[in-house]
């Protein structure tokens, strides 16, 4: 039995994918009943109390008080939870923040491994981000955290060569994303549904709302549509589902598209029953992102039969192969067009994209496999 310890700048839904990442994680583990005693640490944040219930039976929560500006919280309580947790092995989760000051602090402490997953937060699209704060990060402790894990945790062949590029030292192992199951649909339409909608193919942004996701692009593709087909705003309607994060134009510009296309829908986050709901109430999910680590809306999607339109930075690319994505690049008119494509589709084709996706998901990311690829990358490093 292993004492596991998983720490990460926050463990709620202001960590968007990556706290949904960690949970699945432990979920895989838990379900191989080896009785691995799993323990989370976080800084704490507005949601993290009441997030925090749903590792309830899975793992031991461990919350630090944090300080300092917004975008950069520091927990100094974090090292001493952890070393005070008598951990075999650290998993840390996301880079560029202070939970890996808290990593680098109980390691030099303890002398024990280090997993480090940066969730594609060494793709070249990030890095031009916020340069001067990544540099200083760098240069005060993470290139040390780096220099000194045991292994990094990478999702994709394309996050390995990302972080070769930076630590061409590193050693790497591969571990996908988990993705359970869809549940069986209820029956029922998600709060946003109205009977207006029947009989047109809904196109679903799912996920957190930012410009590196290619919203304000798949604003513009749709708008051209619309004015290039007779018919559209009957025909389809695009659905915008989660959180806006730092993108205060982002309402406006929905409504700017409504106003003109009568097809456009901001709907606001969804979770539980809900998202889905919203899943199945979908013919296609939207994700044009410039930078992506292994998105989980797209792995939900699928796992939900729901094919998806995306790029070629969402690292999948099982999902061109199989028939399970439509390809777009991240311009307006790359796609306009894989929407157009996907609208023209009649339903057998759909219905290949959907059991396509059925079938990747319980092939490649299920629960049995993911957990058991986990554990043998925990105990390779001890």
């Amino acid at each position: 039995m292993m004492r596991i310890g998983m720490v990460a700048q926050s463990m709620s839904r202001a960590n968007g994918g990556v706290s949904e990442a960690m949970h699945r994680f432990c979920e895989a583990i838990a379900d191989r009943g080896e009785g691995h005693a799993l323990h989370i640490f976080a800084a704490e944040d507005a949601y993290s109390r009441e997030d925090s219930r749903r590792f309830d039976g899975l793992a031991t929560v461990h919350l630090a008080k944090a300080y300092g500006v917004r975008r950069f919280p520091v927990a100094p309580r974090l090292a001493g939870l952890m070393e005070a947790a008598d951990l075999d092995v650290l998993h840390v989760h996301g880079i560029w923040a202070a939970h890996g000051w808290s990593a680098l602090r109980w390691h030099r402490r303890t002398g024990k491994p280090v997993v480090i997953a940066p969730h594609g937060m060494v793709e070249p699209w990030i890095l031009k981000r916020s340069p001067r704060l990544k540099h200083w990060v760098s240069r005060l402790f993470q290139d040390d955290l780096f220099r000194r894990a045991a292994t990094v945790h990478v999702l994709t062949d394309n996050e390995g060569r990302d972080v070769r590029a930076l630590y061409p030292q590193a050693r790497l192992d591969e571990v996908p994303n988990l993705v359970p199951p869809a549940p069986p649909h209820d029956g029922q339409h998600p709060g946003w549904w109205a009977d207006s909608h029947a009989g047109r193919k809904i196109f679903l942004f799912f996920g957190r709302i930012h410009r590196k996701k290619g919203v304000e692009e798949l604003v513009q593709a749709w708008r051209r549509l619309a004015a290039a087909r007779s018919g559209w705003r009957d025909e389809a309607l695009l659905v915008f589902c989660g959180w806006v994060d730092d993108f205060p134009e982002f309402e406006a510009l929905v409504a700017e598209a409504q106003s003109e296309t009568g097809s456009v829908l901001y709907a606001g986050p969804q979770y539980g029953a809900d998202k889905w709901r919203s899943f199945a109430a979908a013919d296609y999910m939207l994700l044009p992102s410039k930078s992506e680590g292994l998105p989980l809306a797209i792995l939900e999607s699928w796992s939900g039969g729901v094919p998806t339109i995306m790029t070629q930075e969402c690292n999948l690319p099982l999902g061109f192969s199989t028939g399970a994505a439509i390809c777009c690049d991240v311009s307006p008119d790359g796609i306009a067009s894989a929407l157009a494509q996907a609208a023209d589709e009649g339903p057998e084709r759909h219905a290949e994209r959907a059991a396509a996706s059925r079938r990747l998901i319980a092939g490649t990311y299920s629960s049995e496999r993911v957990g058991r690829t986990l554990l043998a990358m925990y105990e390779g490093t001890l």
